[in-house]
């Protein structure tokens, strides 16, 4: 299930110190007592905000929606492949190029939306046999959260052309940017935050 409200925690921490010798006693003591107001302070503030969250996360519910099988997906390659390399299972990479839309014109994904497959078939050319590659497509990430959802699509077949006077077929060259849209034989669940306002 693609949850479009779920975003990978995404953390840096940039280390420092800075150390300050200050040598008046009346100043240590000032210090000191700020310290201590701090201690008291932070927790009591760490605790507000806590719950202040619970409350945000309690007023946040999910409506369920469902692409439905034969869906078409507008998807560009973003791997280039060629039936002289490729090889069965090597990993392909496209992007969505239209949004995925539902009941009622909800956007459920987002165009740009990475799609994830693999290459299904290989066979290299020769005088007699055109070059052939076949892809399908597995797992769907959306843009912005990073969730990710398995899909089952169509098995996208590209086979080469010889020319007319060419004595062998050449290999099937996939560039980056190639057309690679294809179908959902499965129907694909997604769900959509929906923020109670109070």
């Amino acid at each position: 299930m693609l949850n479009a409200a779920l975003s990978p925690a995404a953390s840096s921490r940039h280390g420092g110190c800075k150390c300050v010798c200050v040598h008046t006693s009346s100043v240590r003591f000032a210090g000191a007592l700020a310290v201590l107001l701090a201690g008291l302070i932070a927790p009591a503030h760490a605790q507000h905000a806590s719950r202040g969250a619970k409350t945000a996360a309690a007023r946040t519910t999910y409506t369920d929606y469902q692409v439905a099988a034969g869906t078409f997906l507008s998807i560009e390659l973003r791997t280039p492949l060629s039936s002289a390399t490729a090889r069965v299972g090597d990993p392909v990479d496209g992007r969505l190029l239209r949004p995925i839309v539902g009941e009622e014109d909800a956007e459920l994904v987002p165009a740009g939306a990475t799609v994830l497959g693999t290459v299904r078939e290989v066979e290299a050319a020769g005088k007699k046999t055109p070059g052939r590659l076949a892809l399908a497509f597995h797992v769907i990430e959306h843009p912005d959260t990073g969730s990710r959802a398995s899909i089952r699509t169509t098995l996208l077949t590209f086979e080469s052309e010889r020319a007319p006077k060419a004595k062998a077929f050449p290999e099937m060259q996939l560039s980056r940017g190639s057309d690679a849209s294809v179908s959902l034989l499965a129907p694909l669940a997604v769900k959509l935050p929906v923020v109670r306002r109070p």
